[in-house]
């Protein structure tokens, strides 16, 4: 499948615990307990924490971009859509 971010900057890891993740994702999981395993390995990693905060910066952006439009329900629309985003990760 697709990698997300989270899972893209846990493999960046150079420690014991990004080798293994490494291996495991190089193909497709088969059973629950690698599936487990490749979880408990991302838990484990920075990759979410920094996932959350490039999703925070571009969030800022897009802020300051909607800040600088006319104010209407479209410009609030985006507003919505951007928190919905923050929160639905968060």
């Amino acid at each position: 499948g697709v990698h997300t971010l989270p899972v893209l900057y846990a493999l960046r890891d150079e420690g014991a615990d990004g080798d293994r993740l490494r291996t495991l994702l190089a193909r497709p999981l088969e059973t629950d307990a690698e599936v487990e395993e490749a979880l408990t390995l991302l838990g484990r990693s920075p990759g979410m924490a920094q996932a959350k905060q490039k999703l925070q910066e571009y969030a800022d952006l897009a802020y300051a971009e909607l800040a600088a439009l006319p104010p209407g329900p479209a410009n609030d629309a985006l507003v919505r859509l951007v928190r919905y985003t923050i929160e639905r990760v968060g």
